[in-house]
């Protein structure tokens, strides 16, 4: 089925999608439109921000994981930060320690 990606629907979608009283139901079948859109739009130039806002925004609501850059979560969890604190521990503990040494 073929989407209607028109002004007047699209406008309406986008002020749907930040209405409180928007039920779960109807921010699924906003997300899906803007899915469906971005796809769309993706084949002939970048999409607009405003519907990565909208999706982001749309995924936190229905608990759905955005698909972001960061996949270790935390930031400590990146094994190179991780690295590099275990390097500056051990380099303070080794401070500590070689006055005892010499």
């Amino acid at each position: 089925m073929k989407q209607d990606f028109h002004m007047d629907v699209y406008n309406k979608n986008l002020k749907l999608a930040y209405a409180p009283e928007a039920s779960l139901a109807d921010k699924k079948r906003i997300l899906n439109y803007f899915l469906a859109y971005k796809s769309e739009v993706i084949i002939h130039s970048d999409c607009p921000k405003k519907v990565e806002d909208v999706i982001l925004y749309l995924k936190g609501c229905l608990n759905i994981p955005s698909d972001n850059k960061n996949t270790y979560g935390h930031p400590l969890r990146n094994p190179i930060i991780g690295a590099v604190i275990a390097g500056l521990f051990v380099l303070i503990i080794w401070q500590y320690i070689s006055t005892y040494f010499s």
